[in-house]
């Protein structure tokens, strides 16, 4: 082509033309892949910001998480303890239940002798008192007669 544009003076300014055309479109595609480079690494620079933002929330919200966790350990650990200690005084208090029932079972068993006991003793004082009765009627039928 230069050797054209060497012999013929339009020939030259059409290929001058055409040249630079091409080297403005090269610097036109240039641009556009600078552009689409810089759009790109922005995008990706907002996807590493994203996402160590994202990061940092979820490593907050599962620091919040586990402190939550544990603390509801020690409460559920607590209330375990608190729960043992009252199953031992229920286990004390049944055995003290156990043992009143007992001395409840004795003492009715002692108030239904003595109840026996007051019935047979009623019996014997109204045999004694109808005897005593029958004594004093003896008695004053023979004093009577003796008068």
């Amino acid at each position: 082509m230069k050797i054209l544009a060497e012999n013929n003076a339009v020939m030259g300014k059409a290929i001058s033309g055409i040249w630079q055309l091409t080297e403005e479109e090269k610097i036109r595609e240039q641009c556009r892949a600078r552009e689409e480079w810089l759009i790109n690494d922005k995008w990706k620079t907002d996807m590493i910001e994203e996402l160590s933002r994202e990061k940092e929330e979820w490593l907050i919200n599962d620091k919040w998480k586990t402190d939550k966790i544990e603390e509801q350990s020690k409460v559920l650990e607590e209330q375990a303890a608190k729960l043992s200690s009252q199953e031992s005084k229920i286990v004390s208090q049944e055995s003290k239940i156990a043992i009143q029932e007992s001395k409840i079972a004795d003492l009715t068993a002692i108030i239904s002798d003595l109840n026996e006991t007051m019935s047979n003793l009623k019996e014997t004082i109204e045999k004694q008192t109808d005897m005593i009765d029958r004594l004093k009627d003896k008695v004053n039928g023979t004093s009577g007669l003796c008068n």
